[in-house]
């Protein structure tokens, strides 16, 4: 894609419910703005889907297209205790607190390029029929 097509993706995702149409390695995705909690997000639907399966189980889609967390169990008042342990101990119970979540949903289109352009090697942007410039 070039860098005018991304400059239209983000005109077309300026507003509620707006909408944009890849094709991306043989996936057709839609790209959606849409409220989550109380903010506003950018969906994405592959094949015109959003699974469970997909957050919950690693596969091809969710690496290819979703957003990753890293999280920690550990709170603030945990890790602060933590500090005054030996390094080999911090690591072990930081990696054994950590955790990872995966969701549909981006806060800008920004980071959402960078990993469709890393995770991906064909994108392409589809013109919907009702939008001839």
């Amino acid at each position: 894609m070039t860098k005018e097509d991304w400059e239209s993706i983000e005109r077309k995702l300026g507003y509620p419910g707006a909408g944009a149409h890849l094709k991306v390695d043989g996936y057709a995705v839609t790209l959606r703005v849409m409220r989550e909690k109380m903010k506003m997000v950018i969906a994405v639907y592959v094949n015109e889907y959003i699974k469970g399966e997909w957050l919950v189980n690693d596969c091809d889609i969710r690496r290819r297209f979703y957003q990753c967390s890293k999280r920690s169990l550990l709170t603030a008042a945990d890790k602060k205790k933590l500090a005054k342990e030996r390094k080999s101990v911090q690591k072990a119970v930081r990696e054994r607190m950590t955790y990872y979540s995966y969701s549909p949903y981006w806060n800008s289109l920004r980071s959402l390029k960078c990993h469709f352009i890393k995770n991906n090697e064909s994108i392409e942007l589809c013109e919907e029929d009702s939008s001839n410039g």
